[in-house]
């Protein structure tokens, strides 16, 4: 792949949207990424471009400028300052996390997760925690919050194994640690969340649309949970939550799209990531019944600084009618 930084220098004279468009870099642009993409059919185009320039990401014959994404630079400067803080403040932030969906779809973005991105900083030095285990435990939240939202991500050594790697470690403290327990943990939650996101037609298929994401929840500040839904092309649907606190929350209520049994399909808190394996309810069953904004109701345990996945399954007619008369037989001796 080729990456172009700062090609707002080529779009604008000097850089400068004031003094205009630069036509003749406009030109260069296009013509570089129509050679490029003819001769090298496999060749990944990224632009660098903090500015709002439209259709860096669309075809050249479509009148855009011809790269395949474009860096979210939005994303990682609101979510990443609401990581930095400690758990019980992040409340204060939560809506800046949510902002970014606002324009999500106006390009093709792809998320960066390296050090140069992250200010040579490292994810393990943001995160919050008294201890190692809490703090991974919260790396594994943001991890599996930037895995599950929509877009690709561009993930450096050391941040796709929980940053137990630092910008000044050298080489043989970073081989000393391989043996880790602590290290092995977050490989395998690693390994997981690649399957998870190459397996599972819902977190990547229809990334380039609306259709592929939708808010169940992101309106619970005090609580600090995010929760939405993914889906694929043929409308297959995941249920994300997760818990930005390290605070257990038990029987939390989603309001979901739909009627159906969720199985849960991912947890980050599980032991083998080095998790406690709290969440106990393998399928979970929401109501029948819409409420009034067409949404179904039901109740998930979500661990202390985790990110749980549930595929979506619907019921069927049989099903259905259970339900129903279980729901009256309760409704009865309420009455009685």
């Amino acid at each position: 792949g080729l990456r172009m930084d700062a090609i707002s220098n080529l779009i604008y004279w000097k850089g400068d949207s004031n003094r205009g468009i630069n036509e003749g870099g406009i030109e260069f642009l296009k013509n570089m990424n129509q050679h490029l993409q003819e001769n090298h059919k496999d060749i990944m185009l990224i632009a660098e471009d903090s500015t709002d320039y439209p259709k860096v990401t669309e075809p050249v014959e479509d009148g855009g400028l011809g790269f395949d994404y474009k860096l979210n630079d939005g994303f990682n400067e609101e979510f990443f300052e609401f990581v930095k803080q400690d758990p019980l403040f992040r409340k204060g932030m939560y809506n800046r996390v949510t902002y970014e969906m606002l324009y999500h779809y106006k390009e093709h973005f792809i998320t960066n997760l390296t050090y140069e991105a992250l200010k040579d900083d490292t994810l393990y030095a943001m995160v919050s925690g008294n201890d190692d285990k809490q703090r991974l435990s919260d790396i594994r939240a943001v991890l599996g919050y930037i895995y599950t939202y929509p877009g690709p991500v561009c993930v450096s050594y050391g941040n796709d194994t929980g940053a137990l790697v630092s910008v000044d470690d050298d080489k043989m403290q970073i081989l000393s640690r391989l043996e880790e327990p602590a290290y092995k943990q977050m490989k395998a939650y690693i390994k997981a969340l690649n399957t998870l996101y190459t397996t599972d037609n819902s977190m990547y298929e229809a990334d380039s649309s609306s259709d592929g994401f939708e808010w169940v929840d992101n309106y619970n500040a005090e609580l600090t949970v995010y929760s939405y839904a993914r889906y694929s092309s043929d409308n297959d649907m995941d249920i994300v939550a997760v818990n930005f606190t390290p605070v257990e929350r038990k029987a939390y209520e989603l309001n979901v799209p739909k009627a159906g049994k969720y199985k849960l399909v991912f947890n980050s808190d599980n032991e083998e990531y080095g998790g406690d394996g709290k969440v106990e309810a393998v399928v979970v069953k929401s109501a029948v019944e819409a409420d009034s904004n067409d949404r179904y109701k039901m109740f998930v345990d979500i661990p202390a600084s985790a990110m749980v996945v549930y595929k979506y399954e619907p019921y069927t007619d049989i099903e259905i009618k259970e339900i129903q008369i279980k729901n009256e037989a309760k409704a009865a001796k309420v009455e009685v």
